[in-house]
């Protein structure tokens, strides 16, 4: 009896010597890491946003302080859920996405800047733009012509001429295609485009509809910010800008 009271004591004494030892050298923890999801929306519709659970939002320029990885969100129109998806955050870093929901009957998606490669589109050379147009208007036909001209400097004399023509435009993006900017007095590239639409049975104008390249700060006068574009014919025929870089 005393030799098993011995050897109880023996292993217990075992075990909190490996647990002491254990305790001095402190265990590894893992903290979490974070990121930021930014949604822009691009939208006529009012779209509100779950994160997670609970939170909801109002989906309009937001940004959400996320842990690193899949977070899943929720998109409600009313109160009909209309899309449960799952957004990635990446570590220190503010991956941004786009709520597209061009007109009442096309679904709502999320989109970034992977969307049809777009991340991976070579930048042109300077005075020159690459440009894409899709056509999700509820006004139009399925399919319209767009022509896209600018103002330039000729012989002295500002001039509109065409730079570019996409036939047959439907509701999906084609391949980016090069545009010439035009040229102001000043000698700067123009940012000024104009978009007309017109039937492509008839020939009929349908739309002429100014688009204003964005430009900024710190960029050179001679520079745009952004040469490569995602443009599409919004439901009520606005034209807008769906991603630039």
């Amino acid at each position: 009896m005393k030799k098993i009271i011995m050897q109880s004591t023996l292993v217990t004494g075992a075990m909190l010597l490996l647990l002491l030892s254990a305790c001095s050298k402190g265990s590894i923890v893992d903290e979490p890491v974070f990121g930021f999801i930014s949604i822009n929306k691009l939208a006529a519709t009012d779209i509100k946003v779950i994160k997670g659970d609970t939170a909801v939002f109002s989906a309009n320029g937001l940004v959400f302080n996320a842990l690193a990885g899949p977070n899943r969100f929720r998109f409600y129109e009313g109160e009909v859920l209309s899309l449960d998806t799952m957004l990635v955050a990446t570590p220190n870093y503010n991956h941004p996405y786009v709520l597209f929901k061009p007109n009442r009957n096309t679904p709502i998606r999320i989109y970034d800047s992977e969307f049809s490669g777009f991340d991976k589109e070579i930048l042109p050379d300077t005075g020159f733009i690459k440009i894409s147009i899709a056509n999700f208007s509820e006004q139009f036909p399925a399919k319209v012509n767009v022509y896209i001209t600018t103002n330039t400097i000729i012989d002295g004399r500002q001039q509109e001429i065409q730079i570019a023509e996409f036939l047959g435009v439907s509701g999906s993006f084609p391949l980016l295609r090069l545009a010439r900017l035009g040229s102001t007095t000043s000698g700067i590239f123009e940012h000024k485009l104009t978009l007309v639409l017109k039937d492509p049975e008839t020939n009929v104008v349908l739309m002429t509809k100014d688009l204003t390249l964005p430009t900024g700060a710190g960029k050179g006068s001679k520079n745009l910010p952004y040469t490569v574009y995602m443009v599409y014919i919004s439901g009520n025929g606005t034209a807008e800008i769906m991603m630039n870089k």
